[in-house]
Formats: structure tokens, sequence, C-alpha cells
């Protein structure tokens, strides 16, 4: 709304152009900020192979029926754990369930205990 009859240059015209393309990401940046706040995400998991046909479904699942009301959606990538270590360090993902990590990485990590066949016949 132009209340005052103004007319603008043509630069005037591009330093608007800019200074809304300008207000428009901050906009954005503030609803991404806002939207983390209230829990509403993607979270990316990065696995072994290993751990995708039981570990991490439930982990994901617990996760969600613990947070119920977040909007949270999860990514699922597997690999080999120096390619997930690599793609973590590249902030690709948001963590990963690998062996565990060389010195190298200066990567925290949590031993995690997984028994993959959790129906396996123990014999006498």
């Amino acid at each position: 709304m132009n209340l005052f009859h103004t007319t603008l240059t043509r630069f005037g015209d591009e330093f608007l152009a800019c200074t809304k393309q300008t207000i428009s990401t901050l906009d954005g940046g503030v609803d991404s900020i806002q939207r983390e706040a209230r829990g509403v995400g993607v979270i990316r998991v990065g696995f072994l192979r290993a751990f995708g046909t039981q570990f991490v479904p439930q982990l994901a699942s617990q996760f969600l029926k613990e947070n119920k009301d977040n909007e949270i959606d999860f990514t699922f990538h597997s690999g080999a754990t120096r390619k997930l270590l690599n793609e973590l360090e590249q902030k690709k993902y948001d963590l990963v369930f690998c062996s565990k990590p060389p010195a190298e990485y200066r990567f925290t990590s949590v031993a995690v205990e997984f028994v993959f066949d959790k129906y396996k016949k123990h014999e006498n």
C-alpha cells in the first residue's frame, strides 16, 4: 500500500526487491526455529544394515509413541561404518548406529547392546 504516492527509481525498485527477499529469508529462519522449538522436524538416522531389521525401527516407533504430540519424521539410511561416520561428520545425519568410531573422528559414542536374533534357541 502506497499511502504517500511515492515513486521509486529503478535503483529503489532493485533495493526493494532485495529487501523483500531478505525479509522473506529471515522470516523463513524464524519459522524454522519456531518449528524446532515446538518439536517439529526430521531426524536423520544412519545405521549398519544389521540394525535396520529390528533395532532402529523399534527405537523409532518407541520414540514416536513417546512424542506423539510432536510433528517428527525420520529418514533412514544404511551403510558401512566409515561411510556413516564420514556423512555424520558432513552433517548428513543427526545420529548413527555403527561400530565404535576410530579416535580420528573425535565423536562421542555410547555403546549399545543389541541381540541380533532374539528368538534364537539357547541350547544347554
